[in-house]
């Protein structure tokens, strides 16, 4: 079965997940309830989960050594916020994410195939040192710093990759 939408169908779809099935939030924050904070270094979100997140939590809860965030399901998280300095790992794929801008400059490898990516600037991670971003919607590829040695973009609508700074750049899948 193909189902198709268009663009002001998909925010429809999105805002519903936001407002009715947002369990992604209460996930979090009960799973954090369970986990000691001077030892968690590794999330492993271990369902399925809805709409978005906030991971200032993390902060707030004294979860000041996590370096990675791992989805293990599909799902339909919609946003990813406020993730804290020190995240250098985040494997976020097979969910609803249509941006993501605002992640910490720590981060050194973003796996997020399978998502709804319009577009992605690398300007803000200068410690990126692989990146898959396969099976999404990205038409732009701009930024991306000089310490990538892994790009992993196929299965998109790429008009725009810019590599001229990735001189490190050993794999390329486009």
């Amino acid at each position: 079965m193909i189902l198709l939408y268009n663009m002001s169908d998909l925010q429809d779809v999105t805002d519903d997940i936001e407002l009715n099935e947002n369990d992604a939030q209460i996930y979090l924050d009960g799973l954090l309830n369970l986990l000691d904070p001077a030892e968690t270094r590794d999330l492993q979100l271990g369902i399925s989960l809805s709409g978005g997140m906030d991971f200032s939590v993390l902060k707030d809860r004294q979860f000041n050594r996590v370096e990675s965030i791992v989805f293990q399901h599909p799902g339909q998280v919609t946003e990813l916020r406020n993730i804290p300095d020190g995240v250098i790992y985040i494997e976020c794929a097979n969910q609803s994410i249509s941006e993501f801008d605002n992640g910490p400059a720590s981060l050194e490898e973003l796996y997020m195939p399978d998502n709804q990516m319009k577009k992605f600037s690398g300007k803000q991670y200068p410690k990126l040192r692989i990146l898959n971003l396969s099976n999404n919607q990205l038409t732009h590829l701009d930024n991306l710093p000089s310490t990538l040695k892994t790009l992993e973009c196929n299965n998109n609508q790429i008009r725009r990759l810019s590599l001229e700074k990735t001189q490190q750049l050993t794999r390329l899948n486009a």
